[in-house]
This record gives structure tokens, sequence and C-alpha cells, in this order.
């Protein structure tokens, strides 16, 4: 035989395995052991079918269960039962070609890389330049410069921290390069001039903002600087006047990815608005002055009709800047009785924790709305709330956010609507409790929210403590602060009205009711009134104490007071 026939027998010859290898692997693929395979599948797809149908109903009938508890109670958990009415063109402020640059539509993009691409839309503007807007700035650049904003960190004042604002450093700034014929106004103003890197930086700058050629007077050199932006703010005036309401064309059927662009540029108008105020009452025009703090806050307070949270926290960091004049123009005595009496009666219509559960009510119902969609359009996840939104190191097991979306069952979806819904009803019945001033309802309030914050993950809920709003506990204790700050704000109006009449403070808070307050304001922390004291040179002091953190320790070892308000005029300043 020769050796390709030998070669060819091998390779047709059958294998012959030992007998226990063959005897197993017969009975594994017995037609017996196939029957037994196939109702093992079958059960594992029974066991799996009936999984996802048992947690689809659990989670339907409690979450149908607890609608229907709130629907007794009068709340809805639909978001459009809180979308504010529409106002006629011709009376919203936000209708006005100023405004123009925020409106928008979405139109499906052509580039979609994958399933999970959350540009799966997008976005075009109707005003592509943004507008006058988009250049608001009282400084050079929009982006900050290590080297040319060290100086000016606190030249605009912030009268929390009792630092009224530096008109003489920003004159300095304002010349640019040609401040070098300045003697000094202040030591801060001529450590600018002193900095190479600052004027190295003002030399590559352009110095857009206009100038007198020989310096004068820092407020009125500053009011002639940001004269820059008198059409804009002319022409804000002017419609205010007209259009006494304001309500932005929002798309809130986009739930979380409702774009929310003027909520930037209406910042930068009270910040604006805040540094020509001020140098306005520095200058004597108290009129100007109380009519652009009127502009300022009629134009934030139109944001109340927005039941977004982050709204409502713009809208409080834009009341400081509408305070911050008012500070210093009382503790300067700039103000007249008819401004202060203007001023008072914008602050009547703030009422920051009263509107706070409504704020919740919307926020939890757009977060259900989401869950929804998200339950029949699993790859929408990532156009509502982005990537890396979520840290993947905080998922419950083995679960990630892509896992997640992809096979769980719709009934968690439920269950963290649940959730979500359960904790912020808890918290508007605290908040409520907060506004009656009970006994202690600051401390429950904050253990309410440490008990909520330490809830471990589960599947139920997962995407609920996710969000900002659940994490960051900060938010709600910005509205008490702001809440507490409009009273003492309030107080003070009333103290320098007393003051105009009578020529000097009076001894005590009760003198000021009922000719300037109907009440005595109360601290909302404690109960208590305000801490009041008169000082030297024709001012005075209001305060109030905040509530002990007991997570937090001074040096001393004892807990620290958290929330303390101060209304007072810095030591170095008084005459």
């Amino acid at each position: 035989m020769t050796d390709s026939k030998k070669k060819q027998s091998i390779w047709r010859r059958k294998i012959k395995w030992p007998r226990p290898i063959a005897w197993l692997f017969h009975f594994i693929f017995s037609p017996k052991m196939l029957r037994v395979y196939l109702f093992a599948l079958a059960c594992c797809i029974t066991l799996i079918i009936a999984f996802y149908t048992v947690e689809n109903i659990r989670g339907s009938l409690a979450w149908s269960q607890h609608v229907k508890e709130l629907r007794a109670a009068g709340i809805s958990r639909d978001f459009r039962d809180y979308i504010p009415p529409e106002i006629p063109d011709e009376e919203n402020l936000a209708k006005i070609p100023m405004f123009a640059a925020f409106e928008y539509e979405r139109i499906p993009s052509k580039t979609k890389r994958n399933l999970w691409d959350h540009r799966e839309v997008k976005v075009k503007w109707k005003d592509k330049s943004w507008g006058p807007l988009k250049n608001l700035s009282i400084y050079y650049r929009t982006k900050r410069n290590n080297h040319l904003f060290q100086a000016l960190d606190n030249a605009e004042g912030r009268w929390q921290k009792t630092e009224p604002t530096d008109l003489s450093q920003l004159q300095v700034y304002y010349r640019g390069t040609n401040a070098f014929d300045l003697k000094w106004p202040t030591p801060r103003a001529k450590s600018i001039l002193e900095n190479t890197n600052i004027i190295q930086n003002w030399a590559e700058a352009t110095n857009s903002f206009p100038y007198p050629k020989q310096p004068g007077i820092p407020a009125e050199d500053v009011l002639i600087a940001l004269k820059k932006y008198d059409s804009i703010w002319e022409e804000l005036k002017t419609a205010s006047q007209q259009r006494k309401k304001m309500r932005f064309p929002l798309h809130y059927n986009e739930l979380f990815g409702c774009l929310l662009p003027h909520l930037t540029h209406i910042k930068s108008i009270h910040r604006y608005g805040k540094l020509r105020a001020t140098a306005e009452l520095v200058s004597g025009k108290h009129q100007e002055a109380t009519e652009s703090i009127r502009l300022m806050m009629q134009i934030n307070n139109g944001l109340r009709h927005e039941t977004f949270f982050i709204s409502h926290l713009v809208r409080i960091a834009n009341i400081y800047f509408s305070i911050h004049p008012i500070w210093e123009g009382i503790n300067r005595h700039a103000f007249k009785a008819e401004d202060l009496r203007t001023l008072s009666s914008e602050f009547e219509n703030i009422h920051l924790l009263a509107e706070l559960p409504k704020i919740l009510r919307m926020e939890c119902s757009v977060f259900a709305a989401t869950m929804e969609v998200m339950e029949e359009h699993r790859h929408t996840f990532y156009r509502y709330f982005g990537p890396g939104t979520f840290d993947e190191k905080k998922w419950p097991g083995y679960w990630t956010s892509d896992s997640y979306m992809n096979f769980a069952p719709t009934g968690w979806f439920k269950q963290n609507m649940l959730f979500y819904s359960q904790e912020l009803r808890a918290l508007e019945h605290m908040i409520s409790n907060v506004i009656q001033m009970k006994p202690n309802a600051i401390l429950s309030f904050e253990a309410h929210l440490k008990q909520s914050l330490e809830k471990p993950l589960t599947t139920y809920n997962v995407l609920a403590k996710q969000l900002y709003l659940y994490k960051n506990k900060e938010s709600f204790y910005k509205s008490l602060t702001a809440e507490n700050t409009i009273r003492i704000v309030k107080t003070a109006i009333a103290l320098e009205r007393y003051f105009l009449e009578h020529q000097k403070y009076p001894k005590a808070l009760d003198l000021l009711v009922p000719a300037y307050l109907p009440e005595i304001p109360l601290n909302l922390y404690n109960g208590q009134v305000l801490q009041y004291k008169r000082e030297q040179g024709g001012r005075f002091t209001l305060s109030a104490t905040g509530w002990e953190d007991t997570e937090n320790k001074d040096p001393q070892g004892k807990p620290m007071n958290r929330a303390n308000i101060t209304w007072s005029w810095p030591p170095n300043e008084m005459e």
C-alpha cells in the first residue's frame, strides 16, 4: 500500500473514543436529554417572563394607587397642569426683539451615529448671533483670565460679606492702559497698576468701554463706561413700562431636555444692573437707581412662572444682585422716602418658600413623564440626562446606566417615579412646617434630608437618587436663606423710612408697626424677632441667626451655626 493510500485511510478511519467518553457524548446528545434541555429552557423563559410581568404589575399598581391618593388631595402628577398660561405677545416682555434669540426648534439629525446617540435631534436657533445680550458684560471678556480678574474679584462688592462696591478700582479697570494718569485712588487700584501681568493683558485686550479723557469722580466714570449698553437698558426700561407680564416660550414638552438659555443672559442683566444702580446712587441719581432696581426686580419676578427648579435658583441669585444697591443706598442714606416705598412694594409679592411646593410638584411631574417616555423609547435616556450625568460606580450591584436602560422592567421605572414622588411629597410637608414656624421645623427638615440621602441604592430608586434635585440638599437651604433675607431687606427699608422721617433710627423694631411694617418679621430659622442694633454714624445692624449644624464642628468641638445673615456696614467705612 502506497503512502498516499495509507494517509487517506487514516483520515477516513472512524475515531474510536474511549468507552466513558463515548457514553458521556451519547448521553448528553441523546433525544431524552434534548427534551430536558428544551424543558429547562422553557422554564427559564417562563421565569423571566413571570419576573418581568410581576415587576411590571407591581410597579404599575403602586404608581396608580399613589396617583389616586394625590388626586384625592388635589395634587396632579401631570406636568401640563403646571405650565403657566399663555400671554398675548403685546403684553409679554419676553416677546420683545431683544429676547428673540432664545427661540428655537428641534429638527431631526442626519448624523445619528448609534442607538445611544443623544444628538438624534438638532437645535435650530431663531437668531444664531444671540442678539444684543450676547456681549452684555461689565468686563472686557466673558471668559475669566487669571491675571486680569485676580484684582477684581471683590471690586463688584458683596453685601453678604459687608463689602461695598469699589468704584475707584472699577474706574481704573475701565480706563485700561490709559489709567496711568490716576493718582492711586485706593490701595487695591494701585495694586492693579503695579501688576505688569494685568497691564499686559489690558494691552492685549480691546477696550470697548468708553471713558473720559480726564479721570473724574469714580462713580461718574463707571456710569460713562456702562453707557456702552444704554440702548439695551433703555429698551428694557421702555418695554417693561408697557408690558408688565413675562413668559418665555419654553418647550415644556421636552421635559428635562428643555433648553433654558435665557437664564444666563437674565443673570448678566442683573449683574450689570447691580453695578449701574450702585454707581447711580453714589452719583446722587437716586431716582434713576430706584428705576434700575425696579426694572431688575420686574424682570426677575417674571421667572416665578417658570416652575423649573433651576429657574428658581437663578431667581434667588438675581434677588441678591438687586439687594446689593439697596444695601449700599440705605447705608449711604442715598434714597428718598418715595424711592423706599417703591422698593418696598417690589418685595411684597416675593414668597419663595410658598412657591417651592409647586416647583417640586412640577419637577416630580416632569420626572414621571420622562420615565414614561423612556419606558417606551429606551434610547432617549441620554437625550434627557446626557452622558456622564450618572456616576457609574454608584449603581446597585453590577448594573450600569446602559444595562439598566436595556434590561430593566418597565415596573422599575414606575417604582422610581413612586420613590421620587413620595420623597418630594414628604419634603413639601417639611417646607409647610417651616413656613408655619412650627417648633424644631428646621431641624426636622434637615434630618429628613439627611435620612433621604442615606437611603441605600436599589433598582427601585437609582434613577431618582441620581438627580441633582435629590442629591443637592444645599439647593433647598438656598430657598430658606433667601426667604429670611427678604424679611431682613423689608425691615431695613422700613428702618430707613423711619430714619428719613425722624432723623434717627428707632430704639426697637416695635416702633415700625404699623406705620412702616404691618408686623415685625420673624427669623424663619427660630421664630424669634430679628436681632437689631443701632450703630454710630447713622447706621444699624440687622441679623438672623441660623441653626446648629450637628455634622460640622468648630475648633472647640461645638456645632457650627449655619445660614447666619447680617445686614451691616463695614466698620472702616463708617464716618
